[in-house]
């Protein structure tokens, strides 16, 4: 097995123990790809594309799919790597998402608000939603705005991505689209 194959290893197995994020080094031109397909690629807050994705000297490149942990890739060579996402709490992502509740940045207004409930969005807001399958109120926290994505905790330790969407300024609120 050799040396990149058994860190992405370790790495999934760290994923699957936890929420947390995997540094995996690499060298100056690299071939992003991940599984599932379909991963945002970032250098800091800076949107490079969609895996599969070729990077050129690429620096601190995070990947991260919604309901998936984040990997870092610290640096690289000349290789291609492929990446497996772990899902990252699923309940909480999907009990999230089944309320139909979204980010969405409005460019006519140039803010980031939470919708249905018009509420904008920062850094420490907080949003209570009823989990039906469990029969309980879950506390979710904007710990991060980044990018395309904001990062969320709940008082359940779970922690979850959402993408926003982005409105142009001309469209009607039924044309927004769910993530």
């Amino acid at each position: 097995m050799n040396k990149a194959v058994f860190s992405l290893l370790l790495a999934s197995t760290i994923l699957a123990t936890g929420c947390m994020a995997t540094r995996v080094k690499r060298g100056v031109t690299t071939q992003v790809q991940s599984s599932p397909a379909g991963a945002l690629v970032f250098t800091g807050d800076f949107y490079l594309g969609d895996t599969p994705l070729a990077v050129d000297k690429p620096t601190n490149l995070t990947i991260i799919k919604p309901g998936y942990a984040p990997v870092i890739i610290d640096s690289g060579t000349n290789q291609s790597i492929h990446v497996t996402l772990v899902p990252s709490s699923p309940q909480a992502y999907n009990t999230f998402l089944a309320t139909g509740v979204r980010f969405v940045y409005r460019a006519d207004t140039g803010l980031l608000k939470i919708e249905p409930q018009n509420r904008p969005v920062r850094v420490g807001s907080t949003y209570i939603i009823r989990d039906t399958d469990r029969g309980l109120d879950v506390q979710y926290t904007v710990t991060r705005v980044a990018g395309r994505l904001v990062y969320l905790e709940t008082n359940l330790g779970a922690n979850i991505i959402v993408p926003i969407i982005r409105v142009p300024e001309h469209t009607q609120d039924d044309e927004i689209p769910i993530p």
